[in-house]
């Protein structure tokens, strides 16, 4: 898959020199933006163990000879035995544990940060509606990450995910123990207390894409310690036939 648009060219990562770009942007972006915590963050490349096993859809600028954005696609038909997504992690995905195979794992978006514009942003997720007609999958899933400035965003936000009804809870996933906030701090808010810019203002980039795009959220974040500070994710869900067209 190629996708071109004057000097951005979107593919998926074929060689070693490629993937090795893909790690370094993540390193840059995870380690050095977000001061992700834990192995890797000495060597100037973020990796896990999933990489091996997952395709890697990549910007390149063609000019400068550099890759400057990416996104993981982990496919649930490349899972053996009993291993799971990696947002298993930290959340039960319930019913859907069943029809892994028909799922697909978005994770690890990052953009360079010379080249955070709309373009570039499209043109990602370009990339993904593309990858769906080479590979159709029913669901995609993934983690949406929020910087926990403090619970009461964390509130607003999970209020104005249930009153928009893109709350999903068909498939009865839910964070587990260990990370999950107490339901009760979620709430206290509503809608009347918050305008949507306000809400829209606390939300990352890429969750408000994802809530655009038709995306469906699961109300309970987990707390993600990973990271310094803390981060909280929420599970992300897209009906793959509501994608919207215009992006593939």
């Amino acid at each position: 898959m190629r996708i071109e648009e004057g000097k951005y060219l979107v593919k998926l990562a074929e060689t070693s020199d490629e993937k090795e770009q893909v790690y370094r942007l993540r390193h840059d972006v995870y380690h050095k933006e977000l001061n992700l915590i834990g192995k890797n963050a000495q060597c100037e490349q973020e990796y896990d163990s999933y990489d091996e096993i997952c395709d890697h859809l990549i910007i390149r600028d063609v000019e400068a000879n550099r890759c400057v954005s990416t996104f993981r696609f982990l496919s649930g038909k490349k899972l053996q035995g009993n291993a799971g997504f990696y947002s298993e992690q930290w959340f039960d995905i319930g019913n859907l544990s069943r029809q892994r195979s028909k799922v697909l794992e978005l994770g690890r978006a990052c953009i360079d940060l010379q080249y955070r514009n709309t373009k570039v942003f499209k043109m990602l997720f370009a990339g993904v509606g593309a990858y769906l007609k080479l590979y159709p999958h029913d669901y995609l899933i993934g983690l949406t990450t929020v910087s926990c400035n403090s619970k009461q965003h964390i509130r607003m936000i999970t209020e104005y995910l249930i009153n928009k009804k893109v709350v999903n809870v068909s498939f009865g996933i839910k964070p587990k123990k260990h990370f999950e906030i107490n339901e009760a701090e979620l709430r206290g808010y509503t809608m009347a207390a918050f305008t949507e810019r306000e809400v829209f203002s606390k939300m990352s980039t890429l969750m408000l894409a994802y809530h655009k795009y038709g995306a469906e959220f699961i109300s309970e974040p987990s707390i993600d310690v990973d990271f310094n500070p803390p981060v909280v994710d929420f599970f992300t869900i897209f009906n793959t036939e509501k994608y919207p067209k215009w992006v593939s």
